[in-house]
């Protein structure tokens, strides 16, 4: 697998295809934060048992047993905790016939499909997978290590990593390749992004709690104007990375330095 980091997944996923090979079948869910690599995953799957042999769709679209091609041994769900109706996948789960693989956020599966699956749980990125990561996405810049480690340094997740190179890809080519931080940083006010990583929206985010103290989910995507989903998924993962805010029983609170 030409996947970076998640050593662990990738190792115990092999033993698994192997027995599927061998004619066994199993329900796999992988589990993990949005932007982790599940779909790359799930299609790299697919690739090594043949796509004529298998279905993929999106949790969102399924809703009873007709809307799966059982004439499939093998079946992709992406997104899986948006299953409508999950019952009715229960009776194939049980059967023995199919090896499904689920990829799911975390803790977002219903309790009673998560039981019938073997549960692979992707680890945080290490700081090392993710310098490998924007070394291999800017690798035509040739840059300095102290640049791919500030760089890397801004996000901890794999897809925002991604979406920053694709950006600075751009910027380099048509602005200035930087060969110092201070460079480097002109770059990022650019694209409107500080020298913390933080984007406008995860700014907005933070002075409306600076402002009131603490708040709820609710208040905040009301008294910021971004919407629920992107504050769960996108915005509040980045701060609790940076360690920016903490989430209590009462509300989000900034954390004091």
């Amino acid at each position: 697998m030409l996947i970076i980091g998640q050593e662990k997944v990738k190792t115990e996923l092999n033993f698994i295809i192997k027995e599927i090979e061998k004619g066994g079948n199993f329900n796999i869910a992988l589990r993990a934060p949005s932007g982790y690599g599940k779909t790359s995953f799930l299609f790299i799957c697919m690739n090594y048992l043949s796509w004529n042999n298998c279905f993929y769709t999106l949790g969102d679209t399924l809703d009873n047993e007709f809307s799966v091609d059982l004439q499939k041994r093998f079946i992709f769900i992406d997104e899986a905790h948006l299953i409508k109706n999950p019952e009715f996948l229960y009776p194939i789960m049980d059967s023995g016939n199919y090896s499904i693989f689920l990829a799911t956020n975390e803790g977002a599966l219903s309790e009673p499909l998560l039981n019938r699956c073997i549960s692979l749980i992707f680890s945080s990125y290490s700081v090392e997978e993710l310098e490998m990561m924007v070394k291999n996405y800017l690798r035509n810049f040739l840059l300095s290590p102290e640049i791919i480690t500030k760089i890397s340094s801004l996000y901890d997740n794999p897809r925002r990593i991604k979406k920053l190179c694709d950006r600075l890809s751009y910027i380099f080519r048509n602005l200035f390749v930087p060969i110092s931080i201070p460079e480097l940083d002109r770059i990022l006010e650019v694209i409107n992004i500080d020298e913390s990583g933080l984007n406008p929206l995860e700014r907005r985010y933070l002075s409306f709690i600076e402002r009131i103290g603490r708040a709820s989910l609710s208040t905040i995507s009301l008294g910021t104007g971004i919407e629920r989903n992107m504050v769960l998924t996108e915005i509040e993962p980045h701060l609790l990375y940076l360690g920016k805010i903490k989430i209590t029983s009462r509300g989000r609170e900034i954390c004091q330095s």
